[in-house]
């Protein structure tokens, strides 16, 4: 019932709009790998292949880091009933 919780839209809209500050925590550290990124191709420190297959498993492990604090959030909510 949680993990079913988690994966819908309605609940990700909710706790984004009430956990601003928990996503941006979770996803901080992402968001700067992938301005560190930018600016390593910008430099012409990695070539632009090497950029798309690191921002390709970037992409990964934010919906991945995603997933898990929707999970957390409602196994929170869950606990709280």
């Amino acid at each position: 019932m949680i993990g079913s919780l988690a994966q819908r839209p309605f609940w990700e809209v909710h706790a984004r709009e009430r956990h601003p500050a928990r996503f941006e925590h979770v996803l901080q550290p992402l968001n700067d790998r992938m301005e560190s990124l930018e600016e390593q191709v910008s430099q012409g420190q990695i070539d632009d292949w090497t950029f798309a297959l690191r921002c390709k498993a970037l992409k990964y492990e934010y919906e991945q880091v995603e997933r898990r604090l929707l999970l957390t959030l409602a196994q929170e909510l869950h606990s709280r009933l």
